[in-house]
């Protein structure tokens, strides 16, 4: 993992790694009609890419971001103490992109993240 030094380094390190995980895999982590943060058959949503094993539980499908349970895997996963409310919006939006686009609209949207949070399109051509 790269350093982080500060909640921008943050920001950009979760919009690569969700960006390059969601353009390689180019599926959605669904079983049956939910999506989720891990599937059945191995794929992670935006969010769940962010989430290390050791943090992951079957309890966390079904809660959003915002949700402590979610929270706190994801701030334990990145090892850090909090994050901000900006990249809750990052997060929120890149979950999005996963859970309501189709596959063919993620490098649009995931431009249109960049744009917005003022953040670099490190791993989209």
């Amino acid at each position: 993992m790269q350093e982080i030094h500060d909640m921008e380094d943050l920001n950009q390190f979760i919009f690569d790694t969700v960006s390059k995980h969601l353009l390689i895999q180019n599926a959605i982590s669904m079983d049956g009609d939910s999506c989720r943060y891990r599937s059945d058959s191995g794929l992670k949503c935006a969010i769940g890419i962010l989430i290390k094993d050791e943090y992951y539980s079957p309890e966390l499908e079904g809660n959003d971001i915002g949700d402590d349970i979610v929270n706190i895997a994801i701030i334990k996963s990145l090892n850090i103490k909090q994050y901000s409310s900006v990249t809750e919006n990052i997060l929120f939006e890149l979950q999005q992109i996963h859970d309501m686009y189709s596959t063919c609209s993620w490098p649009k949207e995931l431009k249109r993240i960049a744009e917005e949070f003022g953040l670099k399109l490190n791993c989209i051509d």
